[in-house]
């Protein structure tokens, strides 16, 4: 099978990127080199130099709420129902790209935030393009030990490296 040089993608690291002008001609179609900033992609994963992971977690953050908003209302699921569909419809998002990148502690705080509201919300909305979800219910109560509430999902980020 013949490869399509037009896909192919490459980054300049170490000396290569300090100094572009000594780049090897001829990888990368019209020899164009991600800037410093922007990413390329490696199993997902964003790779480059000086790239935000700050900016490229909310991103991710922001398409899986969308994703969670259009799920079918779940006003009558029961509060283990709710906590099996968070796990499988929205925590699971996040978890591949747990295995090799920190989550910012600010997007893991949006997170949790959502997750408390679609937990404990009579009727949660979660909107696609809003930051973070407020609830009425107290923090406190969210998150209870689990042989109390039948969660184990509401401390799902214990051992996670956050930045």
């Amino acid at each position: 099978m013949k490869e399509n040089s037009t896909k192919r993608e490459a980054q300049l690291l170490g000396a290569l990127a300090r100094d572009p002008s000594k780049a090897p001609i001829g990888v990368v179609a019209g020899n164009a080199y991600p800037q410093r900033g922007e990413s390329t992609r490696v199993l997902g994963y964003p790779i480059g130099n000086g790239i935000n992971n700050t900016d490229w977690f909310r991103a991710k953050y922001r398409e899986a709420k969308r994703k969670a908003a259009a799920m079918n209302p779940v006003v009558s699921a029961s509060i283990t129902g709710r906590g099996m569909i968070l796990q499988a419809k929205f925590y699971s998002y996040f978890r591949y790209w747990l295995f090799g990148l920190i989550m910012p502690s600010s997007v893991r705080k949006l997170i949790e935030s959502d997750a408390r509201h679609f937990i404990w919300a009579a009727a949660p909305d979660l909107r696609g393009d809003e930051d973070g979800t407020r609830t009425a219910v107290a923090p406190k109560i969210a998150l209870l030990p689990s042989h109390l509430t039948s969660l184990s999902q509401a401390r799902w980020n214990i051992g996670l490296p956050t930045c």
